[in-house]
């Protein structure tokens, strides 16, 4: 009986440090960051990735209607990273066709950093903790299709958003 008790409550801890550790991060309200893909599914439909031979697009879903696309935990099984192209999203009062400038100023008073790396696969990527942010120029919602190469300026016009939470538990799968 005691052992039970025991874990019921590390399991409870884990969820309320979780519920606080996300609670001023970023989301869709049409998809919540760690929406199970059953609940994504059972909204949306399925919105499969549908990329012919791609290893590992059966974690993504693309729904153009929303102008959303994400990525599912390989071991959570909940969306884990989103790419929106929707005018009515806002992060930290961040909206699509505002400037980089602006966007960057509040990214940094809310303690994000900007990833320093000279690969154009992070350009414009902002993290704090475990959590990512990246400004895009375009409104392509396909990360496969984006246009990666380009450091936003100041005057820049941001016209997508990728926020994604990192699953270390993801990064020890070897395929």
């Amino acid at each position: 009986m005691m052992r039970k008790v025991l874990i019921f409550s590390g399991i409870l801890l884990a969820i309320i440090i979780s519920m606080l550790m996300f609670a001023d991060f970023p989301t869709s309200p049409k998809v919540p960051l760690l929406m199970t893909r059953d609940e994504v599914e059972r909204i949306h439909g399925k919105g499969p990735d549908p990329k012919p031979q791609c290893f590992g697009c059966q974690l993504n879903f693309i729904y153009p209607q929303l102008k959303l696309s994400g990525l599912y935990s390989d071991t959570l099984g909940k969306v884990k990273q989103m790419t929106t192209a929707d005018r009515k999203v806002s992060i930290f009062n961040i909206h699509l066709g505002d400037t980089f400038e602006k966007a960057v100023k509040i990214l940094e008073t809310k303690g994000y950093i900007l990833q320093s790396d000279s690969n154009p696969n992070y350009h414009n990527y902002y993290y704090k903790d475990d959590f990512y942010i990246r400004l895009w120029t375009d409104d392509e919602i396909d990360l496969f299709n984006k246009k990666d190469d380009y450091m936003g300026e100041k005057k820049a016009i941001i016209r997508s958003i990728t926020f994604e939470i990192r699953v270390k538990k993801d990064e020890e799968i070897r395929y």
